[in-house]
């Protein structure tokens, strides 16, 4: 199949769903050479993915996990941010905050990606994990070189030189089949187009937001597009630092110098010993999470849920019991 759809885009013609999900099947399952893998997804991408095509590597690249954990009964949430360059990354934050409220959040990831490596310079020891949803309502599985998605890809990955589907599909990965997604994405412009692929991937409720500076989280300093999946419909609407209760500040104040300052941010919000711009950030994001999982009735109900959890040491209990897993 993967000769015939390259023959398809090389063209300038989108494949069905079902065309591209034969053709990722083949690749997740080693029956595409590596060649010929390459030359797909460059063609891919010079014609531009649409909503099908990345939905169907998504889907693929799930079913093909080898040791896929059971799917639970409790709300779960999968937070994604894309590259969010020098910039606090709010997703640690989120999976803590969600984790303290009942929510079990789940991630599929390199040893090598940001949030591991801000979690490492807390002190987790990613060798020595423990899959424990019932007492932490939190699991960081770090991806095996046997997973088909590693396996076949991987040497891809690094060689092509751009940034290919394989990239979202990275960030998607998560076999437990998480009914909430919240993501982030660095293009204002492709907010909806994200948030149909939730609808297409069939997340219960859904949350994909872009900042008006094209920063993959609520923008400080200017206005955010938030589209919401939600029933089969797609809400589409604009928020703000001052909506959400806080004064704008400048973005810039959200950048950071490395993974030791974001993770010493992160325990000094956590601890409630912080009330500056990160704190504010680590709020609003929260409660957009906690909004779309239903813990929250509304975005303003989401921040005090957000702000309670940090007060009443909720979430710092809960950071506290997670690490615990990984010592």
């Amino acid at each position: 199949m993967i000769k015939e759809a390259m023959n398809k885009l090389l063209n300038d013609e989108d494949l069905t769903f079902i065309e591209a999900k034969e053709v990722f099947d083949e690749i997740f399952s080693g029956l595409a050479n590596i060649v010929e893998t390459t030359s797909f997804l460059t063609a891919l991408e010079a014609k531009n993915p649409t909503e099908d095509e990345i939905s169907a590597g998504i889907i693929s690249c799930n079913d093909s996990f080898k040791n896929p954990l059971a799917t639970f009964s409790n709300e779960q949430i999968q937070n994604i941010v894309f590259n969010n360059s020098n910039y606090f990354d709010f997703s640690v934050t989120n999976d803590i905050i969600c984790a303290a409220n009942g929510l079990n959040s789940v991630d599929f990831t390199s040893n090598q990606s940001n949030k591991k490596q801000i979690l490492k310079e807390l002190g987790f020891n990613f060798e020595n994990k423990i899959s424990d949803f019932e007492t932490t309502n939190l699991i960081y599985n770090t991806l095996d070189n046997d997973e088909p998605f590693i396996k076949y890809t991987s040497k891809i990955s690094s060689s092509t030189g751009f940034l290919s589907v394989l990239n979202i599909i990275n960030k998607f990965i998560n076999p437990t089949k998480a009914r909430n997604v919240f993501l982030g994405v660095n293009n204002k412009n492709e907010v909806e187009k994200y948030a149909r692929i939730m609808l297409k991937l069939g997340y219960q409720n859904s949350i994909v937001i872009a900042s008006n500076n094209d920063l993959p989280f609520i923008s400080s300093s200017k206005d955010s597009v938030v589209a919401e999946a939600w029933k089969n419909k797609i809400f589409t609407y604009v928020v703000n630092w001052e909506l959400m209760g806080f004064q704008k500040k400048d973005d810039e104040e959200l950048k950071v110098e490395n993974d030791k300052q974001a993770a010493s941010i992160i325990q000094e919000v956590l601890n409630n010993k912080r009330k500056d711009v990160f704190y504010e950030g680590i709020v609003i994001n929260s409660a957009l999470a906690l909004y779309i999982t239903k813990k929250a009735d509304s975005l303003m109900d989401g921040i005090d849920l957000a702000k309670k959890t940090i007060e009443n040491s909720l979430a710092a209990e809960k950071f506290n019991q997670f690490k615990k897993n990984y010592q």
